[in-house]
């Protein structure tokens, strides 16, 4: 399963800004509505899966909470959502992953859940030299989280429905089939210019939406 592994250092540096101005809460924590949210097109579907533990929060004073809506994912980051979407037992499972060379780029607080994402093969790996690499920080694209969620549904739609999008030729080859069910399935949306944009970065807003969709389509998700 091809990865993109190059990241440019203006958004390395961006996210290591962010992450040092504001703290993630983790699930468990007392849920406070974010505040930045209010112009969103996906604001119930962010309040549901920040309020279910699926995707964190940040703050930066324990009172305002902050979704930041536009901002990339990062791979570790993805893993830890997916665990909280399947309810996986982390603790139970991560003894099982395979070992990772870039094991030690993995950022602490989400090590379990990329251990426990790689144990279940709900997520891809890429092997270079009989070693193996995860890519933690490299940020999950449209079509990459389209290919990872499509697995987690158990029939194939085939759909003309993508043909309204003018770019959708333009996702990879491998991500084509998932995304196309995802599509099918009104669950991934495009823009409003009539595009797709595979291989853009999927927003956190943008995997709320799906990920709302998906939860409440009636499908049974397996891995």
């Amino acid at each position: 399963m091809k990865k993109r592994f190059t990241l440019a250092i203006t958004l390395i540096l961006s996210a290591v800004a962010i992450t040092l101005a504001i703290g993630v809460i983790f699930a468990g924590s007392a849920y406070i509505p974010p505040c930045d949210i209010d112009d969103c097109y996906a604001k119930d579907e962010i309040n549901y899966v920040c309020l279910h533990g699926i995707i964190d929060l940040y703050s930066s004073d324990g009172e305002n909470t902050f979704f930041m809506p536009e901002k990339a994912i990062t791979r570790a980051e993805f893993a830890k959502i997916l665990t909280a979407l399947l309810k996986i037992n982390v603790g139970r499972v991560s003894s099982r992953a395979p070992e990772l060379a870039d094991k030690h780029e993995i950022p602490e607080e989400y090590q379990a859940y990329v251990q426990a994402a790689c144990a279940e093969g709900i997520m891809g790996l890429r092997k270079e030299d009989d070693k193996l690499f995860f890519a933690p920080n490299e940020f999950v694209s449209r079509q990459e989280a389209a290919y990872v969620l499509g697995n987690l549904i158990p029939a194939y739609v085939s759909t003309l429905k993508t043909e309204k999008f003018s770019d959708f030729e333009e996702t990879n080859e491998i991500y084509m089939t998932n995304a196309s069910t995802l599509v099918a399935l009104d669950m991934m949306i495009g823009y409003d210019d009539g595009t797709f944009r595979p291989q853009n970065d999927i927003t956190r807003q943008e995997l709320a939406l799906v990920l709302y969709r998906m939860i409440h389509s009636g499908e049974k998700l397996k891995y």
